[in-house]
């Protein structure tokens, strides 16, 4: 048996599994990577986005853009997908994906139902009102915090 040392449940606050509903959400990058599809014939980059404001400030979602796959009408979906997302937060061409994380971007998202549930899906990517391609928001942070976003 574990030893639980005075864990209190009442000092946390428990995480909301509420969906996110359709609309445009102020969002960061905080995470991301490059995934091999299910059938093990493609890959994609998948962000992880977070929500910087309202009422699911805080709720993360996923946006899944596909890289390669045998379709090339998937391929040329995800490439416009990403290049939306690139334009949105001032980097069009981007050697590392980190270079597209902690810069504010909207993005739009619809719910999807699927085996009973409902799931969020990132559609669309557009820079946030006020900013435009030049001037979309940079890092900011120092060049000693940049690899460590907490």
């Amino acid at each position: 048996m574990a030893e639980m040392n005075g864990f209190d449940a009442d000092k946390h606050e428990t995480p909301s599994f509420e969906t996110v509903k359709p609309g445009w959400y102020t969002c960061v990058a905080t995470e991301s990577d490059i995934k091999e599809t299910k059938k093990g014939d493609g890959d994609y980059y998948e962000f992880v986005l977070e929500i910087q404001d309202g009422p699911f400030k805080g709720k993360k979602v996923w946006a899944r853009l596909t890289r390669t796959n045998p379709n090339s009408a998937a391929e040329e979906i995800g490439a416009s997908q990403l290049a939306a997302f690139c334009q949105a937060v001032g980097v069009p061409r981007p050697k590392r994906t980190e270079e597209l994380h902690y810069k504010a971007v909207e993005v739009k998202i619809a719910n999807r139902k699927y085996n009973e549930e409902t799931y969020e899906d990132v559609k669309g990517f557009r820079a946030v009102a006020g900013t435009s391609k030049r001037d979309a928001p940079s890092d900011e942070r120092s060049e000693t915090t940049k690899s460590k976003p907490w």
